[in-house]
C-alpha cells in the first residue's frame, strides 16, 4: 500500500517544495547536458543524426504554420518532386509546436534544444508531484523524480535525437494521474482533465508511447478496480477510466489519423521474426549500466555486446532496485490513508514482459532450447526459440505490428519501478527521526546520481556548408540534388533550412518511396548520360557534388562538364553545377 507519511518532518508549504524540486532538476539538467545547456543555439548532443532531422522538421513546421498557413502533413521540400508524408517522421507535433516560439527567436537548433532540455525537469516534476501527494515525503518524491528524469533510457534518447521518445513527461502524467483518479474516493473535473491532457499530449509526441500507455493503463485498471468491494465502487473506477478515454478520443483520432492513413495505403510493415527478435529486450539490458556511464560504462562497453545500445540501454539502476526491494518489505506501521501498490507492480511486470518482444534474448543473443523428442513432430529442427508474450500481442492486437522496437517498453518499466522506489524510500524514512531521515534521503539521492551519472556527453556544433550560401543566393527555381546520391544524411536535410531549396533526396532507411526505388539505380551511376538525362524529369536545377567522396575529383569535374552541366561554384570541396535550361 502507498501510505501517507506524517507531515511533521517535512515543510508544509507545497509550493516551496515544488519550486525547490524544479530548481534541483534544472541544475541537474544543466550539469548533465553541459555544454549544450548553455550553448543551445549552436550545439547538439551526440553525433550528427536524428536530431538534425528534427531540427529540419521544426523549421519546416514553423514555415508551414506561420508563413504558408497550412497543416504540415506532407511536404515536397524533401524527396522532391514526389514528396514525403510526415506520418513517417518521428517528430511529435507537441514537441514541434513547443519549439517554434524559441525557434522564431533563436533558430530551430535552439528550439530543438529547448524542448529536449525542458523535458528533463518536466519529467522529474510529474513524478515528484504525484509521489509527494501519495506519500507526503519531499525527499522520497525527489528521489523518484530524479530517477525518472535522469534515467539512462532518457539520456540515451537525448543523445541520439529521438525527440518524441524524450517527451516522457506526458505518458508519465497520463499513467500517474489515471492511477490517482481511479484510486481516489473523490474526484473533480480537474482530476479528470490531467489524464486526458497527458494522453492527448502523448499522442502528439509519440505514437509508440500512445499505444504502449493505453495498453498498460488497461492492465493497471484491471489491478486498480476493487473487484471485491461491491458494484458501486467497481462502477465508479470503470466509469472514471472510460470518461478519460472518451474525452480524449477525438483528439487521439486526429493525432493518429495521418499515420493510420499511411498504414491504410502502404499496409502494416511486414517484418520477419528474425528482424523483430533483434529489437526484443534481454532481461540483462535492465541490469547492465549504460556504456556512457561514469562508473562502469567503459567496462561494460569492453566486456559486453552493446552494438544496439541506442535501443537496448534500459538500465533501471542498482540503487533503485535496492531501495524498492528493501522498502517494500519494510513495515512502516504508520496509520493514514493508503493506496494499493499492486497496480504499479502489474504495470512494471506487463511492460517488462512485452519489452522482451517475440522471443527470449540473453545478453543480446536469442536463446534456443533443445526440443524434446516427444515434441519433435510439432517442430522442425532440434533447437527452438523461446516465445515471449509479444508474439500473442503481435497476432491479436490491431496495428501492433506497426511498432518494431519492443525495447521501448523499458521506459514504462523504469517509471513503475521509480514510483515504487519512491514509496519504498518513504517507508524507510518514516520510521526515523527527522534529522536521520534527511541524512538518509540525501544519501539515497547522491547514490542514485552516482549510479546514473554519465561521462561528459559528446556534442557537435551545427553548421551548414559554404556551398549553401551560394545556393541561397541563386534565384532560379528548381530543386537541389547531391551526389553521391545514396549518401543522403540528416545534415543534407538540415542544410535545406539554409539554402531553402527543395531536395531530391530523403532518408531512405525510413522514407523508401516509389521514386527512389525506380530511379536510385540510375542516379547511382552519376556522372553519366542516363543520370543527367533524368535530372530534368526530377525538376533539378542545381547539382552539388562532394568531390571528397570520389577517388579522382579532377576526372569527375571533367566528366560533369562534358555532360553539359554549367559550373556554378566550388566551396570547400563541394562543387555546385547548374543544369542547362535548354534541356
Amino acid at each position: 500500500m502507498i501510505d501517507q507519511a506524517p507531515r511533521g518532518f517535512l515543510p508544509r508549504d507545497r509550493t516551496l517544495q515544488v519550486v525547490g524540486a524544479t530548481a534541483f532538476f534544472v541544475v541537474l539538467t544543466i550539469v548533465f547536458t553541459w555544454p549544450v545547456s548553455i550553448r543551445g543555439d549552436r550545439l547538439l548532443a551526440g553525433t550528427p543524426g536524428d536530431s538534425l532531422g528534427v531540427v529540419w522538421g521544426i523549421d519546416f513546421m514553423e514555415k508551414a504554420l506561420l508563413q504558408l498557413h497550412h497543416i504540415p502533413l506532407f511536404t515536397t521540400s524533401i524527396n522532391y518532386p514526389e514528396g514525403w508524408s510526415l506520418a513517417t517522421f518521428d517528430m511529435g507535433s507537441a514537441m514541434a509546436i513547443g519549439a517554434i516560439p524559441v525557434s522564431l527567436w533563436l533558430g530551430p537548433v535552439a528550439g530543438y534544444n529547448f524542448v529536449s532540455l525542458v523535458s528533463f525537469p518536466l519529467s522529474g516534476l510529474v513524478v515528484f508531484v504525484y509521489v509527494r501527494r501519495w506519500t507526503g515525503s519531499w525527499l522520497a518524491a525527489l528521489f523518484a523524480g530524479t530517477a525518472f528524469a535522469f534515467s539512462p533510457f532518457r539520456i540515451t534518447q537525448y543523445l541520439v535525437g529521438h525527440s518524441g521518445l524524450l517527451q516522457t513527461q506526458w505518458p508519465a502524467l497520463y499513467l500517474l494521474s489515471m492511477y490517482d483518479l481511479t484510486t481516489s474516493r473523490r474526484a473533480g473535473w480537474v482530476d479528470v482533465a490531467w489524464p486526458v491532457l497527458g494522453l492527448v499530449l502523448t499522442a502528439l509526441s509519440s505514437l509508440y508511447f500512445l499505444y504502449m500507455a493505453l495498453l498498460l493503463s488497461v492492465a493497471m485498471l484491471v489491478a486498480v478496480v476493487p473487484w471485491r468491494s461491491g458494484i458501486v465502487e467497481i462502477r465508479r473506477a470503470l466509469a472514471r477510466a472510460a470518461g478519460v478515454w472518451l474525452l480524449a478520443l477525438p483528439f487521439l483520432a486526429l493525432a493518429a489519423l495521418p499515420n493510420a492513413a499511411h498504414i491504410a495505403s502502404a499496409g502494416t510493415p511486414s517484418r520477419s521474426l528474425s528482424y523483430l527478435r533483434m529489437y526484443s529486450a534481454s532481461p540483462t539490458d535492465y541490469l547492465l549500466p549504460p556504456t556512457f556511464g561514469l562508473a562502469l560504462g567503459q567496462w561494460v562497453g569492453a566486456h559486453f555486446d552493446r552494438d544496439l545500445w541506442v535501443e537496448a540501454t534500459l538500465y533501471v539502476g542498482v540503487v533503485c532496485l535496492f531501495v524498492a526491494s528493501l522498502g517494500l518489505l519494510w513495515k512502516s506501521g504508520k496509520p493514514g490513508r493508503s493506496r494499493p501498490l499492486t497496480p504499479w507492480v502489474v504495470v512494471m511486470a506487463t511492460a517488462f514482459a512485452l519489452s522482451l518482444g517475440t522471443d527470449l534474448n540473453w545478453l543480446s543473443l536469442p536463446v534456443q532450447v533443445r526440443v524434446p523428442d516427444i515434441l519433435r513432430s510439432l517442430h522442425a529442427g532440434e533447437l527452438a526459440f523461446v516465445p515471449m508474450p509479444g508474439r500473442l500481442a503481435l497476432a491479436w492486437l490491431p496495428y501492433y505490428g506497426a511498432m518494431r522496437v519492443w525495447m521501448r517498453y523499458g521506459m514504462f518499466v523504469g517509471l513503475a519501478l521509480y514510483v515504487l522506489a519512491g514509496v519504498a524510500l518513504h517507508r524507510l524514512l518514516s520510521t526515523r527521526g527527522s534529522r536521520t531521515a534527511a541524512v538518509l534521503g540525501t544519501l539515497a539521492i547522491l547514490a542514485l546520481l552516482l549510479d546514473f551519472a554519465p561521462r561528459r556527453l559528446p556534442y557537435f556544433e551545427v553548421h551548414g556548408e559554404p556551398i549553401d550560401d551560394w545556393l541561397q543566393e541563386q534565384s532560379l527555381p528548381g530543386a537541389v540534388i547531391e551526389f553521391p546520391f545514396e549518401e543522403v544524411d540528416q545534415y543534407q536535410l538540415y542544410r535545406t533550412t539554409i539554402h531553402t531549396k527543395p531536395l531530391v533526396g530523403c532518408l531512405y532507411t525510413t522514407c523508401d518511396s516509389p521514386q527512389h526505388r525506380e530511379r536510385a539505380t540510375v542516379l547511382a551511376g552519376f556522372p553519366d548520360q542516363a543520370s543527367v538525362d533524368l535530372l530534368a524529369d526530377l525538376g533539378v536545377t542545381y547539382v552539388v557534388v562532394d568531390m571528397t567522396r570520389y577517388p579522382d575529383p579532377d576526372a569527375i569535374r571533367a566528366r560533369v562538364s562534358a555532360l553539359g552541366l554549367e559550373m556554378g561554384a566550388c566551396r570547400a570541396e563541394r562543387c555546385a553545377y547548374a543544369l542547362s535550361q535548354e534541356r
